[in-house]
């Protein structure tokens, strides 16, 4: 039996959310349930305050990286408006230059602030996810067609896959395009000049597997097992102030895994990066 002295000193240390005190006791016996029951309290008040800790600090980085991301398209939004109305720029050329800036600058604030409301939607459950059966051969082909654009209007290569999977598979249409669309993007922002992006596909017995690979500047080799965590942004995308929010990667984590699939960092070096994501068949 375990005296009672003990267990009033052990509730007295979680009084004071001191959680390290643990009771000895035997369990063949209904004081020995007690103190079982007692200790798996214990044990759930730790968790709990531990994962209080952990969203204190979640919310403490998010507005760091929110105020420092917006500061920044703010700062250039201001000087670029007062170039205009100080009088800097005269020429109806130059008016235009800079008003192409501060366009850049608020299409940048927007992708932040839709990224952030995802990411909120995310943590909470709520992000939509609506699966319906469709055939990805036409799904596919639709997106690369439009990204082949968008790709070979930065100065970039695309490579289309010689063969398009024509399979069953249940999406959500609406997301899995955020998933490439997003996939591309970091593709581009982190290519070299005159560089390549590429996508393909493979299929096994269970998964639908879709490649983007790119010959960018790769991701480090210590950043790659901390990309899909919200806010993280590798060494290289704030050595050289490429923007981001850190929560793009996360949020299509969620998504993929929300289909039943994973997604990952196949390879990565100086030349070149390739992700991959799983969807089930």
């Amino acid at each position: 039996l375990v005296p009672l002295d003990d267990l009033n000193k052990s509730a007295k240390k979680i009084l004071k959310e001191d959680f390290s005190g643990k009771i000895r006791y035997d369990y063949d016996n209904e004081v020995g349930v007690f103190c079982h029951n007692f200790e798996a309290m214990r044990d759930e008040l730790r968790y709990s305050k531990e994962k209080g800790i952990a969203v204190r600090k979640n919310e403490k980085e998010l507005l760091a990286c929110i105020s420092h991301d917006i500061k920044t398209p703010l700062t250039a939004i201001n000087g670029y408006v007062s170039g205009i109305r100080d009088g800097i720029v005269k020429d109806r050329q130059g008016i235009e230059n800079y008003c192409n800036i501060i366009l850049k600058r608020v299409k940048m604030l927007s992708k932040l602030l839709e990224d952030i409301l995802e990411h909120s939607k995310a943590e909470l459950n709520q992000l939509n996810i609506k699966l319906t059966e469709i055939y990805s051969y036409e799904f596919f082909k639709n997106i690369l067609d439009d990204l082949s654009i968008e790709v070979e209007n930065r100065g970039l290569a695309f490579i289309m896959p010689s063969k398009i999977p024509d399979l069953v598979i249940k999406i959500d249409k609406k997301r899995i395009s955020q998933v490439i669309y997003n996939l591309v993007s970091n593709s581009i922002k982190y290519s070299k000049e005159k560089g390549t992006i590429s996508i393909y596909f493979e299929t096994d017995e269970n998964y639908l597997k879709v490649y983007v690979e790119d010959t960018g500047i790769g991701i480090s080799s210590a950043d790659i097992p901390y990309i899909f965590n919200k806010f993280y942004r590798g060494e290289k995308s704030r050595n050289q102030n490429i923007p981001g929010s850190g929560l793009g990667l996360s949020i299509c984590k969620y998504i993929i895994e929300s289909h039943g699939g994973f997604i990952e960092c196949i390879n990565s070096s100086c030349k070149g990066t390739t992700m991959c994501f799983n969807l089930p068949i």
